[in-house]
């Protein structure tokens, strides 16, 4: 039951819906692939997960402004959410899982490590800072702006990153309780608890770190309360 409870926490999903036209179209593509990433989760289909997040991964590393990007971090936790389940829900077939688990560990820690280095840069910056900052970025327009008006993509950009200031922070939080679910899985227990104290520190919602927490401590998972399923917390606060 635990591994259940872990496999449907842990991963992190990315969802675009419709894609607005003002999306930089250098990029624009990673978005409708997370649309086929999210079909190929819902089935199962680890093999095709991996080559679409590739594929969305390859893209943002094609341009120097996307290199060390909270999207590119977001690419790096789904590949570490991705190996952690297949590793749980391999738990039987030890050498196959600890193999896993090692991919987990690797992926965690990039998506860590970006999301720290793009936070540091632009946590505390002004709409204003970011607008100058995106301007700078697209003073070179690229064979994909023709006919294109850029001006609505620069505010696009600078909304999607304004926004990402406050949702890093979480998706930073969770990266940090999947590093602890596999520090735990690895029995290195310390290790675990200081991870999920960070996920704690990051996001006090975060439910999934104070449940590992309990599992760690041999204490019962907490279920989410009826309100909070009704009225579940604004993900841009």
């Amino acid at each position: 039951m635990t591994v259940l409870v872990l496999i449907g926490i842990s991963i992190a999903y990315v969802y675009y819906g419709n894609i607005n036209k003002a999306e930089d179209p250098r990029v624009v593509e990673a978005k409708y692939q997370y649309k086929a990433y999210n079909l190929f989760v819902a089935k199962n289909d680890y093999q095709s997960v991996f080559a679409t997040l590739d594929t969305i991964k390859n893209i943002y590393l094609q341009f120097t402004d996307y290199q060390n990007s909270y999207e590119l971090g977001v690419v790096y936790n789904n590949e570490s959410a991705i190996w952690l389940t297949s590793a749980l829900l391999k738990i039987s077939d030890e050498q196959n899982s600890l193999a896993e688990l090692d991919s987990a560990k690797k992926y965690a820690k990039k998506s860590i490590l970006i999301y720290e280095s793009w936070l540091n840069e632009f946590r505390n910056l002004s709409e204003k800072d970011v607008l100058i900052r995106v301007n700078d970025y697209y003073k070179n327009p690229h064979k994909t702006f023709e006919n294109k008006d850029i001006s609505k993509i620069i505010a696009k950009r600078t909304d999607d990153i304004i926004v990402a200031q406050k949702e890093t922070i979480k998706r930073l939080s969770v990266a940090y309780t999947n590093l602890g679910i596999i520090q735990r899985h690895n029995s290195d227990y310390e290790r675990a608890m200081e991870s999920y104290k960070k996920a704690l520190a990051l996001w006090e919602g975060n439910r999934s770190a104070k449940n590992n927490i309990n599992i760690l401590l041999g204490r019962p998972v907490e279920e989410a309360s009826v309100i909070e399923k009704l009225f579940p917390e604004d993900k841009n606060k």
